[in-house]
């Protein structure tokens, strides 16, 4: 859950709380975002790693999904390219 916002000119900073056992956690972001995205009181999920607290992934597209796109089209890329000079080369 969002419990407050730190703001900075443009950008917003949450700082979210969430339980891990007994023990309630807060957690700062360094990622900075439009304002608006978040309000006070807005829950959140979040992939927290219980071995470092500060590593963690947001549940959105590009936290969970661009890194992974971009390494398939770029290995699609390298692949098709391959093929293009691979072809360029026989000889029959």
């Amino acid at each position: 859950m969002v419990v407050r916002i730190e703001k900075d000119e443009e950008k917003e900073s949450p700082v979210f709380e969430y339980q891990k056992g007994t023990t309630t956690v807060e957690f700062k972001t360094s990622r900075s975002f439009t304002a608006g995205t978040y309000h006070v009181g807005d829950t959140v999920v979040l992939f927290i790693d219980p071995e470092k607290n500060s590593n963690v992934v947001f549940d959105t597209f590009s936290d969970r999904w661009l890194g992974f796109l971009f390494m398939i089209a770029f290995t699609a890329m390298l692949i098709f390219l391959s093929f293009l000079l691979l072809k360029g080369r026989r000889t029959f």
